[in-house]
């Protein structure tokens, strides 16, 4: 939450600000928005089982190398369309977009906040389940008790 009030307040000040000073303080205010996508990901950690935490990163890996190409399409398409009455309209628009993210973070941190109370067992696998003789058995797998 941290990194995305830093990246929504920095992208503020520089869309506000139209002299040097704007980006100044966007750099200063900005500085945490790298923090973030760690603080997303510790987060989403605590919910999924150990053995999908490496398919969920990949997964946002890919949208975060997609991401790049299509945002520069957008916002070039936005700026061409609104410099001559609004220049700073794209870095509002990404202010708007992280202010939506920011409150879907505060409310996801409202619900489930305090997830280090709530039972939670590993994914990992265990052992074989063989009977009293050593007959075979097969293998499985601890869940989530979250309810």
């Amino acid at each position: 939450m941290v990194g995305c009030m830093s990246a929504t307040l920095g992208g503020l000040a520089l869309s506000s600000i139209t002299r040097p000073l704007g980006f100044y303080l966007f750099m200063v205010i900005g500085c945490l928005q790298g923090i973030a996508s760690i603080g997303v990901r510790a987060f989403i950690t605590q919910f999924i089982p150990r053995n999908e935490i490496s398919r969920l990163f990949s997964i946002i890996m890919t949208f975060e190398m997609v991401q790049p190409f299509i945002g520069s399409l957008i916002y070039s398409n936005i700026f061409a369309y609104s410099i001559d009455f609004y220049p700073t309209l794209a870095f509002h628009v990404t202010s708007l977009i992280l202010i939506i993210g920011l409150v879907i973070l505060t409310r996801m941190d409202m619900y489930w906040g305090d997830i280090k109370s709530l039972p939670r067992k590993n994914s990992v696998i265990i052992g074989f389940n063989a009977d009293e003789e050593g007959n075979g058995g097969s293998r499985f797998k601890t869940g989530y008790d979250i309810q």
